[in-house]
């Protein structure tokens, strides 16, 4: 049995029997896994902190073969964004993003741009106190990287310039022009459209939040979320709590 050495990004971490918790993990090296922690939950020397979502870990094990998860045998925590589980709206944002990416990304499919994606997104959250703005970002560049988000500089059905609507259709996320919104009578909706082109041309950290209406921030997140659910054919446990906040 070889020794291996992984780094990666915690996305799920589950009790198991009466001491282990199994994880779900992003790694750098081979994508998503799954690990199992012999013995965390009742540990007093290791950190339990390793095995929570959000966690930058390394980890050592020996890959051994028909095996339904992998056992760390050793790890350390590279980072840990200790400000995420102490402000509950953050948490639950964390909550979701975590369920969002472990609902969707595959089992050993290596990908180094998503995983420095990943790497900024938690370290962006763990930062910023604008949990809804920054999930509606998060779902803006997350559906682009995996292809989903429409072109939104033209009209999903006649191909005309200047969109004015985005919306769900048939599992698929749309973009209408005016006139195509008319004939399919459609309600245009300037406001969310124009936040969500504004969201995905930019830098989180660039963006003018200040004077956004948040009433069209919420709207725009759940045809997001919505979107993702139906697309994936997933339910997200998550999205209530958080919708709460955000709704308040």
């Amino acid at each position: 049995m070889a020794l291996k050495k992984v780094h990666g990004i915690v996305l799920s971490g589950s009790p198991a029997g009466e001491s282990d918790i199994i994880s779900s993990i992003f790694t750098l090296e081979e994508g998503k896994e799954r690990f199992i922690f012999k013995g965390l939950r009742k540990s007093r020397k290791r950190p339990r902190t390793a095995a929570e979502p959000a966690s930058i870990v390394r980890i050592n094990y020996y890959e051994k073969e028909n095996r339904k998860y992998k056992t760390a045998s050793e790890f350390d925590i590279i980072e840990y964004f200790s400000s995420l589980k102490e402000e509950k709206t953050k948490l639950f944002t964390l909550c979701f993003i975590a369920e969002i990416l472990d609902s969707t990304i595959p089992l050993n499919s290596p990908d180094e741009k998503l995983y420095r994606f990943l790497n900024s997104a938690f370290r962006t959250l763990d930062s910023t106190g604008k949990s809804l703005e920054f999930s509606v970002f998060f779902l803006a560049h997350y559906m682009r990287y995996l292809g989903v988000l429409p072109d939104l500089n033209e009209c999903s059905c006649c191909g005309g310039e200047n969109p004015g609507t985005i919306m769900q259709l048939n599992n698929s996320l749309v973009a209408y022009c005016e006139k195509c919104c008319e004939t399919h009578r459609i309600k245009t909706d300037f406001a969310v459209y124009s936040l969500l082109k504004r969201y995905t041309a930019s830098r989180f950290s660039v963006i003018e939040t200040e004077n956004t209406e948040k009433t069209n921030m919420y709207r725009l997140f759940l045809v997001l979320v919505e979107f993702i659910e139906s697309y994936f054919s997933i339910k997200l446990k998550s999205k209530g709590f958080l919708t709460g906040f955000f709704k308040e």
